[in-house]
């Protein structure tokens, strides 16, 4: 079990670490055409996405005692069902003070070419 406190501090180091980078995620959220609500799409395969700097910072959840980063991105290729135009965003690893662990939607890191 970890505080809130260890469980933030991990979270921005995560956060600190991926942003600017490419990574595959198995889903990504976003609103659907014409803005009026939002959407969850499952990928398959993985697709790219571009982890951007979060406004406020990636903790825009914190609910009950959980951690539940979420970092805004760019998707890399058209995903089907949202509007390019508009924002889109993935979870992070999320922790829960009792020691519960969920993945979120990143399944790699990519590597830059050199």
């Amino acid at each position: 079990m970890s505080s809130r406190e260890e469980l933030l501090t991990l979270a921005e180091a995560e956060y600190a670490d991926l942003v600017g980078k490419t990574v595959l995620v198995k889903y990504i959220c976003g609103w659907t055409a014409g803005g009026r609500e939002t959407a969850e799409v499952f990928c398959d395969p993985p697709v790219p996405v571009r982890v951007l700097d979060t406004y406020n910072g990636p903790l825009d959840w914190d609910v009950y005692d959980w951690i539940d980063p979420t970092y805004d991105v760019e998707p890399l290729q058209p995903i089907a069902g949202l509007d390019p135009q508009r924002s889109h965003w993935i979870y992070g690893y999320s922790r829960s003070t009792s020691g519960e662990e969920s993945p979120g939607s990143i399944v790699a890191v990519m590597t830059d070419p050199a």
